[in-house]
Order: structure tokens, then C-alpha cells, then sequence
């Protein structure tokens, strides 16, 4: 029985099939396994895999195709190696990997995820996908980290688990959506698995190409519903603080709640979540403003607002050296109107009526989509949600 098998789903991606073979196969260890599990491909997979004569390779193809899911569970069922590693058919292993993978396994880890190269094919570039910057392997304690490898794993290649770990059934129950690898690692964690994480990219996935899924890659509804599935399907044997935990990190990455969270959280986990989620925000908006700053670097600017968000502006304005292009602030509420903020006197909207000249109004104030629509209306061209033009002819013509 070998100790590792390359376990590859494919459907109807030949020519992708040879080059994810021959990155497996070019590796002289002979104590592993290659399972190409076929889900009905009416291309040319079988002349493919008839092409390479190596008995490393067992090939087995569906009567018909029964999804991506099935097609999945089915080659856990086929293979026999002591682990198994997932490698989608338009992969590739990268030189060396299958020698660190095992390498890894010999410490003692159950389950984990690695690093990859992400090679987007429309754009032609590869980057560095990575999550922890070394090795780790946890005990059971280390909910944070399983959490962060869990959320991690979403990528099939990558994942290896300890095949008699694997609750075959409990996957053909609630396996059926998008993710049952990420499924199995919180399985793992229900059976106190040491699950890991190998910080070295062991394989190039493709992205932006053709799928086969039965989704779309771009449908994040319905994938986001799929690893919420997941979740809860393993809610009612889950203790209540790695549930938190979970809910918590999916909640922060996606950006929201979601609602089939919303019934089991308590309140006060509901008012955490929210209040790192409006951080979070805030830090994208900020973000935002300094990149807005170099759009109107000497140009003649008014700040809409007098709260924290027109401060900030204001203050890095000044750390660039531009505080004197700023003519004054903008303000709704008329009991500021003609008073001065940062020493800079404060504007009703309708001073805005009177200019001649081309200037720019950066918005500092959460309510910028309603600002926006008022600075249109008044002439104004959207630069960005929180930067706006006035040219000098548009007023001229307007007028």
C-alpha cells in the first residue's frame, strides 16, 4: 500500500490532464499513487492517460457524469495510499513537493493545507498564495489557527488528509455542495486530527480559466452559502467556542453576517462582529483618502464635513504639504456656517453655487453617497466615491 496518493478529479480538460501527469509523475518516488478519477469527459482524457506507461496511474472513468461533488467522494473511495493529496486536473505539482509533503506527514500531522503558486491566466501572472508564514501543525486547542487553515483550504489541490480519517458517509450526507474538502478538515477537528499547515508552495493552481463545477467561480452567493453549509452542518457537535470562531473569521473575511448565523449568535457575539466589521470599513475608507490625496494635490479643494472623517482628510493633506489648497470646510448643519474648523472657515453647500473656478471637494463624512449625489447635481464629475471636479468650462457652460 503506498503512502501517498495523488488523487486528481477530471472532466473534460485533456490536454490540461497531460501537463498535471507529467508534473506528478516526473518525480522518481515509486511509493505513491496517481488515481485520475474521470467524470464522463467526452474529450480525449482516455487517449491521454493511455499515453503514459507507468503503473503508477490507475484510471477509472464514470458511466456518466455525476458531479463534481460524487466525482470527489468517488476517488477518496478508489485510493489506497495511507494520505491523500488533491490535485485538480489543471494543476501542477511543482519539482520537489511530493518529496516536502511527505516529509511533512512524517511529523505527525493528520490533515493540512499548503502554500501554491496562483497562476491567473487571463492576466498572465503568478503570485504567492500564502496564509501563515511557517510550518504549523496544532493540537486541538488552537481553534484560531485550525479556523485560519479551515478557511484556508477552500482550494482543493493542496489539501491532503489521512484517508481512514475520512467519514466517507457523513460527506455523501452534508458533502453535497461546493466544499467537502473544507468539510472534512472541521471532521478532523471533531476527531482531535492534528491538522497543519505546510508554509511552502507545493503546487500552481490556475485561475480565470474555463470550469466545470456546475457553478460559477464568480457566483460568491451561492459559494459563500456552500462554506456556510458547511459550518453548520457540524453545528450541533461543535463546541461553542470553535463555532464563534469560525463564524467570527468567515464573518470579517466576507464582510458581513450571514443570516443563517444571525438565528444561533448571541447578542453580544452580533455587536462584536459588527463593530471589527465597522473598523474594518473605516480602514478601507481612510485607505480610500490617501489614495484620493494625490488626485487633487494642487488644486484648489474644499473638505465636506467637520467631523472625524474631515479631520483625518485634512491631516493628511498636511502631512503632504498641501494644508494651504484647502479654501475652507463644508458643512449642512447652519450653525457652523461661518465659523472656522482647523482655522479654515466653514461653507453652507450653496457656496458651492459661486465658484468660477476648477476645484475639487473631497468628501470626509460617512454619508458620501448622499454628498455625491448633491456635488452631481450641482455640476461636479465623480472622480472616486470620495473625490469630486468641478472644471473650470463645465461651470462656465452650465452657466
Amino acid at each position: 500500500m503506498p503512502k501517498l496518493s495523488i488523487c486528481i478529479p477530471t472532466y473534460n480538460r485533456a490536454i490540461d490532464l497531460r501537463r498535471c501527469l507529467e508534473s506528478v509523475l516526473s518525480t522518481q518516488d515509486r511509493d505513491i499513487e496517481v488515481v485520475v478519477q474521470d467524470n464522463c469527459s467526452p474529450d480525449q482524457t482516455e487517449q491521454i492517460i493511455s499515453s503514459f506507461c507507468d503503473t503508477r496511474i490507475k484510471y477509472y472513468k464514470n458511466d456518466k457524469n455525476i458531479g463534481m461533488v460524487l466525482n470527489i467522494i468517488s476517488i477518496i473511495e478508489k485510493a489506497t495510499g495511507d494520505f491523500i493529496f488533491f490535485l485538480t486536473d489543471d494543476d501542477c505539482m511543482l519539482p520537489g513537493s511530493i518529496a516536502k509533503v511527505k516529509a511533512f506527514i512524517e511529523k505527525g500531522v493528520d490533515c493540512f493545507t499548503t502554500d501554491a503558486i496562483m497562476y491567473l491566466e487571463k492576466q498572465k501572472q503568478a503570485n504567492t498564495y500564502s496564509y501563515f508564514n511557517s510550518n504549523i501543525i496544532t493540537c486541538h486547542e488552537d481553534k484560531e489557527k485550525i479556523t485560519q487553515i479551515f478557511l484556508s483550504s477552500h482550494i482543493l489541490s493542496r489539501c491532503c488528509f489521512k484517508r481512514n480519517l475520512i467519514d466517507i458517509e457523513f460527506l455523501k450526507v452534508h458533502g453535497d455542495n461546493w466544499y467537502p474538502h473544507m468539510l472534512i478538515v472541521l471532521l478532523f477537528y471533531l476527531r482531535s486530527a492534528r491538522i497543519g499547515y505546510l508554509a511552502e508552495p507545493i503546487v500552481m493552481h490556475t485561475w480565470e480559466n474555463e470550469t466545470f463545477w456546475g457553478v460559477s467561480p464568480y457566483n460568491f452567493k451561492e459559494l459563500h452559502q456552500g462554506q456556510v453549509n458547511i459550518i453548520m452542518s457540524v453545528y450541533p457537535q461543535i463546541d461553542e467556542e470553535m463555532f464563534n470562531c469560525l463564524v467570527y473569521n468567515f464573518s470579517i473575511i466576507k464582510g458581513y453576517i450571514h443570516e443563517d448565523f444571525n438565528e444561533i449568535l448571541t447578542v453580544e457575539k452580533k455587536k462584536e462582529i459588527l463593530y471589527e466589521l465597522k473598523k474594518i470599513e473605516i480602514k478601507k475608507q481612510n485607505s480610500e483618502v490617501n489614495a484620493s490625496i494625490l488626485k487633487i494635490a494642487n488644486k484648489k479643494t474644499f473638505i465636506w464635513g467637520t467631523g472625524k472623517a474631515a479631520q483625518y482628510c485634512y491631516d493628511v493633506l498636511l502631512k503632504r504639504g498641501l494644508g494651504e489648497i484647502v479654501i475652507g470646510f463644508i458643512e449642512n448643519n447652519p450653525l457652523k456656517w461661518n465659523s472656522c474648523f482647523n482655522k479654515k472657515k466653514i461653507y453652507s453647500p450653496s457656496a458651492l453655487h459661486d465658484i468660477k473656478d476648477t476645484c475639487m471637494v473631497l468628501i470626509g463624512s460617512m454619508y458620501y453617497s448622499e454628498i455625491g449625489i448633491e456635488l452631481e447635481q450641482l455640476g461636479f464629475e465623480k472622480v472616486n466615491d470620495k473625490v469630486f471636479l468641478l472644471r473650470k468650462e463645465t461651470r462656465h457652460n452650465n452657466k
